[in-house]
């Protein structure tokens, strides 16, 4: 999600609940650029590895266009097992 400055790539049972969470704690609306369904717990911590040359604070990240082409890209990060339990959001 964008804050007009800056990407969040998070988790979320419930991306629109956690978007409206974020919009009244920052005082701003923020911007959802993708979700991805994922089963694999560590689906966040992989995204945050791979831009932690991007990363400003905690899961806010300043992406350049081509790395937000590359998440809009992504469609999936699951394990092999079936039924997805959470989405990240971007």
């Amino acid at each position: 999600m964008y804050d007009g400055e800056l990407w969040k790539i998070g988790k979320a049972l419930n991306i629109e609940s956690r978007k409206k969470q974020l919009e009244r704690q920052l005082g701003k609306k923020l911007e959802l650029l993708h979700s991805i369904k994922s089963d694999d717990s560590r689906a966040e911590a992989e995204m945050h590895f791979g831009y932690q040359h991007c990363r400003i604070r905690g899961e806010w990240f300043d992406l350049k266009p081509h790395e937000l082409e590359s998440i809009r890209i992504l469609k999936t990060l699951e394990r092999r097992e079936a039924g997805s339990k959470f989405s990240l959001a971007v």
